[in-house]
């Protein structure tokens, strides 16, 4: 019990520690020399008191007076320390230097054991599964609009009084602005791949702790910031096409001017914040308290993971959540449009809209709760690591008391920390986000090509130009507008009033309604 005492320094602690084994455990009593090193760095008092207990403790066999042979040192195997703490020099083991447990025989984990073993198991492969999953499903997303599709679009050689639209073969994703949804996509799927690094290693805790995996945990924690963080800037960038587009009706011509200056913000931020800062303040590599992949190194004031990340994400999450408001406000205001004498249902304008709406407002939700999350482990720091703190200090008291007593009894507990239900959320979350984005824009794609192959859109005898009033009976995607891709009704029931298009004004959407679907 007093080898771990905090009243000392830990040079003493240790060198008692080595007295204390060898006397307890050793074929011999411990060697002068060990008592010469307690000595040297222990006070007379506590000197004089440990010799006191091993005399006791040997029944007068071993003091300092009494010495043997025994030089081993008490961190090696001699010493079971108590679940779910380690032996100091383990791999996994936290760097203690500084701390008051600095010096001792046992330590805990890198990544603070403060849920149970079997928790912290099932969340390695909750991270793990929801990875691989999102990686895979994003690159299905990703291949299943980077494959020609079929589209029809308006001939403008026509010469009757009906439109016509002529069939043609395009790459979904490399049209603007569809494409700026390819490269959020690409940046997810790299940051879902970049989660999967510890199953190559074999075990997640040895990414997390074992220096000898330094390197590819810093690999790890470079590419999530990287990627993590330019897929959030490309998600506010959609949003604000959307915005400029629908709210404050630009044309697609007007908007792709700003493709350009997406590139620079979305790759040139999280550039500088990870080769002009992080790197060289090696600030990447391994948390700690609650996380479960590397990243940006955290201090008790988490002023580096807020500084070069939280921040960034709270004003994009703000930033979208305005944008979306104002989309909402302008549909809205072209619903009601519609319902005086539009052509175009309330019903219609959300079946065209809806996809694009669902994943703005799904990703404010996500981000939103990335950011409320990490603010509030902030908030609750003091009172999280205390209650850590006592129970390090109840596991080593009963732990150092039944070397004496013969009894330990487990019953130490951590009083406060996240939820666990929280706690795996926050990793679903991100790891997930390949999987929320193939929810909303992959089912719809695959079920838009079932369609079409099932009408026949993709059969080679269907190449000659078509009217409207021909094409609607098959239901498939007219596009009216070869630059905006603005897709017309597929079988028309008594809720979706869009009729076929025609060069007459009256059966044509609204411009408003027609103008609103361009960046969608």
């Amino acid at each position: 019990n007093r080898i771990l005492s905090t009243s000392y320094s830990s040079s003493c602690r240790s060198s008692l520690k080595d007295v204390g084994c060898n006397a307890a455990f050793a074929t011999s009593c411990p060697d002068s020399s060990l008592w010469n090193t307690a000595s040297s760095h222990c006070t007379n008092t506590m000197y004089s008191r440990y010799n006191s207990l091993v005399t006791s403790y040997s029944d007068g066999a071993c003091s300092d007076s009494i010495t043997g042979t025994s030089t081993s040192s008490g961190a090696d195997s001699w010493i079971s320390c108590p679940s779910p703490m380690i032996q100091a020099d383990g791999s996994i083991a936290a760097d203690l230097s500084g701390s008051t447990i600095n010096g001792g025989p046992c330590s805990y984990p890198c990544y603070y054991p403060i849920y149970s073993d079997t928790e912290l198991s099932d969340h390695i492969s909750l991270l793990d599964a929801f990875a691989w999953i999102s990686f895979i499903l994003s690159l299905i997303l990703i291949g299943l609009n980077l494959i020609k599709d079929v589209e029809y679009r308006l001939d403008h050689r026509s010469s009757d009084d009906l439109d016509r639209f002529s069939k043609v073969y395009v790459r979904r994703w490399l049209l603007y602005p569809e494409r700026l949804q390819l490269y959020f996509t690409g940046c997810v799927a790299m940051a879902s791949f970049t989660l999967t690094l510890g199953t190559f290693v074999g075990d997640d805790k040895k990414l997390w702790c074992d220096s000898n995996y330094k390197d590819a945990c810093k690999a790890q924690g470079s590419l999530l910031e990287f990627f993590g963080m330019a897929a959030a800037i490309w998600w506010l960038c959609i949003a604000f096409n959307a915005w400029m587009t629908i709210a404050r009706e630009r044309s697609v011509e007007e908007t792709e001017r700003y493709e350009k200056w997406y590139h620079l913000v979305a790759w040139s931020v999280p550039g500088v914040f990870l080769f002009l800062v992080l790197l060289p303040a090696d600030k990447i590599g391994f948390p700690g308290y609650s996380s479960m992949w590397c990243w940006i190194k955290s201090d008790d004031t988490g002023a580096w993971q807020f500084a070069f990340f939280y921040s960034e994400v709270g004003f994009i999450c703000v930033s979208g959540f305005l944008l979306f408001l104002h989309i909402c406000m302008k549909i809205y205001s072209l619903a009601k449009e519609s319902t005086s004498g539009g052509s175009l249902s309330k019903r219609e304008i959300l079946r065209r809209l809806g996809p694009m709406l669902l994943f703005i407002s799904l990703y404010i939700f996500l981000y939103g709760w990335m950011f409320g999350y990490r603010v509030n482990l902030q908030v609750e720091r003091t009172t999280y690591q205390d209650a850590f703190k006592s129970y390090l200090t109840c596991l080593l008291t009963q732990w150092s008391q039944s070397a004496s007593t013969g009894e330990y009894s487990d019953s130490c507990s951590v009083s406060d920390k996240p939820e666990v239900g929280t706690w795996y959320f926050q990793t679903v979350n991100l790891a997930g986000l390949g999987t929320f984005t193939f929810l909303i824009f992959g089912v719809q794609s695959i079920k838009e090509r079932i369609e079409k192959y099932r009408d026949g859109a993709y059969s080679d005898d269907d190449a000659s130009p078509k009217s409207a009033m021909e094409m609607e009976p098959s239901g498939v995607k007219v596009y009216q507008n070869s630059s905006a891709h603005v897709v017309s009704s597929t079988e028309p029931n008594q809720d979706e009033t869009l009729e076929p298009a025609k060069a007459t004004t009256n059966s044509a959407p609204t411009p408003e309604v027609e103008q609103a679907t361009v960046a969608i």
